[in-house]
């Protein structure tokens, strides 16, 4: 797996190739998954979207993701 959880941060390695892991079935799976950053789930960054996406319908106020990484 490239994922991994560091609290509420996620570090993704980049292995250089296509992985099956973009599915609509595994969107599907973390959509809606109130607890996917706090259970053992597959770390992923569907999970963080999400959570994202509900806080800001939730408590009506924006959130930020940072995404960064060398070229």
């Amino acid at each position: 797996m490239i994922y991994t959880f560091s609290g509420p941060i996620l570090i993704a390695i980049n292995p250089y190739k296509r992985l099956p892991i973009y599915s609509e079935a595994m969107l599907a799976s973390y959509a809606g998954d109130r607890h996917a950053l706090t259970k053992k789930r597959t770390p992923h960054v569907y999970a963080i979207g999400d959570q994202a996406y509900r806080a800001m319908r939730t408590f009506n106020q924006n959130q930020s993701i940072l995404v960064t990484g060398e070229r």
